[in-house]
């Protein structure tokens, strides 16, 4: 769906600006997953609960990204 609006001589270009974004978000995405893991935790080792939270909080941001669309 991506690739739909763009011209066939401009395709190498875009292609390469899409992956170059997506490898940017993947790492975003780990950097603030840990971020909030890290403070979730409290400075001490994580627990079940903190991953949980974690996952409800990624899932909630996922969700605000989503109404974009």
């Amino acid at each position: 769906l991506s690739y739909s609006d763009i011209a066939p001589e401009q395709l190498a270009r875009f292609s390469a600006l899409y992956y170059i974004l997506w490898q940017l978000a993947v790492a975003i995405s780990v950097g603030l997953a840990a971020a909030l893991l890290s403070l979730l935790a409290g400075g001490g080792k994580a627990s079940v609960d903190d991953y949980r939270n974690l996952f409800v909080v990624e899932g909630l941001i996922t969700l605000c990204a989503l109404s974009a669309y």
